[in-house]
């Protein structure tokens, strides 16, 4: 039972130990695989999402900066920034 038990809870940690490791270093696509169906496994999809979130939102990041950089490229004045 104890081989099980530590089976069942530190194989979905350490997947998603990695899992956050490879999103906070930047690797979006990495997910985690074989997903239990209790609270690690809500854990898990969280994480999953997450990832998936995060790279919408840089794409949408690199998007508007593109555009901004565009937009600036194509003066010839200065501008000036007023808040």
């Amino acid at each position: 039972m104890g081989y099980w038990l530590v089976k069942r809870v530190v194989s979905p940690i350490g997947a998603m130990v990695n899992a956050a490791e490879a999103v906070s270093a930047g690797d979006f696509d990495k997910k985690i695989e074989d997903i239990p169906a209790d609270e690690m496994g809500v854990l898990a999809r969280a994480i999953n999402s997450m990832g998936g979130e995060l790279q919408k939102k840089f794409a949408e990041i690199r998007h508007e900066k593109d555009i901004l950089n565009t937009v600036l490229s194509g003066i010839r004045e200065g501008v000036i920034a007023v808040d």
